[in-house]
């Protein structure tokens, strides 16, 4: 149980370290572009890699049920965030920090997974996940640094 914590906390990490740069140094949107554009593309090869093949050994209609209460999850969480904060201002970015919430779940989890089955956990997919997660966070710490946020509850948060 430790490990799997242990790979989780390492993989989300970059989470934290990531909003909280965005108080240290300014960080051109282009950037966090082209670290989003390399996240998603070394998440998708990792999941290709380590996910797809153990969908396989599971029902179809099992894969499309946990896709489609993953896909609702993100859905109801964004709803949430725009009644509460509206789509302006903080809403924004906290509708991103949402999804990079209801994102590290099944991550987290697939590292718990993968351990108690007794694979070996995959280095890619854990530096995927860490890499994807930088552009999570700095984009909507910064937004919501400029809304007035301070480092502390951005860290809490």
């Amino acid at each position: 149980m430790f490990t799997s914590f242990s790979l989780g906390a390492l993989a989300q990490l970059s989470l934290v370290l990531s909003g909280l740069a965005v108080f240290l140094v300014k960080v051109p949107r282009r950037t966090v572009g082209d670290l989003a554009g390399f996240g998603a593309g070394a998440l998708i090869a990792a999941v290709a890699a380590d996910l797809l093949p153990a969908a396989q050994l599971m029902p179809t209609w099992q894969v499309a049920l946990w896709t489609l209460f993953g896909a609702g999850a993100f859905i109801l969480g964004e709803r949430y965030v725009d009644r509460k904060f509206g789509a302006e201002g903080a809403g924004g970015p906290l509708g991103i920090v949402v999804g990079a919430i209801v994102d590290g779940v099944p991550e987290s989890v697939i590292f718990g997974v993968q351990i108690a089955r007794g694979t070996s956990v995959s280095l890619a997919f854990l530096a995927a996940v860490f890499v994807s997660n930088i552009p999570q966070a700095l984009a909507p710490s910064a937004g919501l640094a400029e809304s007035g946020w301070s480092w502390r509850r951005v860290a809490g948060l």
